[in-house]
């Protein structure tokens, strides 16, 4: 009860504090103060003031670029373009440039200007000397969902700092980039499974095209992304064929080790045989107990005998212990094994290209372009590596870094797997 008290007043003391933080940061953002721990792209923090921005030279010039290019007609897709193609820092590199420690849950390894980037860098008003606050907010104290807020909700302070930027040109920039209409995007089926290996990102189907591309490739700046793409076709038929070709070899070693599995029997026998053994030493303890009491032994031979006795029941319950745990391993790997032969027995007939029911074999797969994909098998199950020790029946080479398996399949011009 102490406890339980203890730990409600502790939440109760979180939520207090948490709310008061709340009012605070609030506050000194209605008198103007900029609270928030990055700052946008374009401004440091002022060494003097850390609630004050001043304008970073170098990456203002970026921002002014990006306005003026956006206002003169220029779509976001090459403004990315051209961004990358010069090899201009993305925000997140220029605020680690500068000491913060800025870093996501996803990051990719290779970082590029994307239309995201720039659509939230053309919206924010903080380039016109506005302190901005309050634009999103917690549904409940202690929740990681941020949800929207209201513009009649945001704190909103004017000439806190230097603009970067006109009024003019920030709305001439809004009114280019933003139509506010509509839009029919290709890529609608985003595929997990696929990744450019050039640049880290997805890379998904064109519908209307019938191909595979890199998902940056359009914006990327990249020549390698650009041209990378593969017809879907081809691309959904190599990696059919090889998983069915893999679970074919899971599959039929599945059933070999299965068959060795449940020769468990013999532990059972065995343990039949302890368990016996343990009964008869139980019953000879009495015996020369007996013995001992009736005089026919002495109490040495009797003392001697009885520790014998104890040694012995001591390791037989150890044995049955480790076999018991034995034939429950043996059950579970048993169980496991008819239920991966399930799944296995669906993708050996798999003939739709369907990425979940891939996904349980395959990790990841690398487009390179036409000639050329790669596959990294999932190497969780427990048989996997038995499956494939010494099976020549198709092509598969170690990859130790990542624990998993990595396929190379080159697609000819006659469209054979090989």
């Amino acid at each position: 009860m102490s406890i339980a008290l203890k730990n409600i007043l502790n939440t109760m003391y979180s939520r207090d504090l948490s709310v008061k933080c709340s009012s605070a940061l609030k506050t000194h953002a209605q008198n103007g103060e900029y609270v928030s721990s990055f700052p946008p792209y374009g401004y440091r923090k002022d060494p003097k003031d850390i609630h004050k921005l001043i304008i970073d030279p170098e990456a203002a010039d970026t921002v002014r670029r990006i306005f003026t290019m956006a206002a003169a007609g220029t779509k976001k897709a090459e403004i990315c373009r051209q961004l990358n193609a010069e090899g201009v820092e993305t925000p997140t590199e220029h605020l680690r440039s500068l000491g913060f420690r800025k870093s996501y849950a996803k990051e990719k390894q290779v970082k590029l200007w994307s239309i995201s980037s720039i659509s939230l860098m053309l919206k924010n008003e903080t380039y016109l000397g506005k302190c901005i606050y309050n634009k999103r907010c917690h549904p409940h104290t202690g929740s990681k969902v941020q949800l929207k807020n209201d513009r009649s909700e945001w704190i909103i302070v004017e000439n806190t700092h230097e603009p970067i930027i006109t009024e003019e040109l920030f709305r001439e920039a809004n009114q280019k980039a933003f139509t506010n209409k509509p839009h029919t995007y290709t890529h609608t089926k985003q595929c997990a499974l696929l990744e450019c290996p050039y640049c880290g990102r997805a890379v998904s189907r064109n519908n209307r095209e019938q191909i595979y591309r890199c998902h940056s490739g359009s914006h990327s700046g990249s020549e390698d992304c650009r041209k990378n793409h593969i017809a879907a076709r081809d691309l959904e038929t190599a990696v059919l064929a090889s998983a069915r070709k893999m679970a074919d070899v899971l599959l039929g070693n599945i059933i070999v080790t299965r068959y060795q599995l449940s020769q468990s029997a013999r532990l059972e026998d065995q343990l039949e045989n302890y368990e016996k053994e343990k009964v008869q030493l139980s019953s000879r303890k009495l015996k020369i107990y007996d013995s001992y009491r009736s005089g026919r032994s002495t109490r040495g031979k009797y003392m001697q005998d009885l520790e014998y006795l104890k040694d012995r029941l001591a390791a037989l319950d150890s044995q049955i212990a480790q076999t018991k745990q034995a034939i429950e391993d043996h059950s579970k790997k048993l169980s496991a094994m008819s239920e991966s032969a399930g799944k296995l027995g669906e993708l050996a007939a798999l003939d739709t290209f369907d990425k979940e029911k891939l996904s349980l074999l395959i990790k990841k797969i690398y487009v390179y372009g036409p000639e050329r994909i790669e596959i990294l098998w999932n190497a969780d199950d427990i048989f996997w590596k038995e499956s494939l020790g010494e099976r020549e029946d198709i092509a598969v080479e170690s990859d130790k870094r990542n624990g998993m398996l990595v396929e190379e399949l080159q697609i000819q011009s006659e469209k054979e797997v090989t």
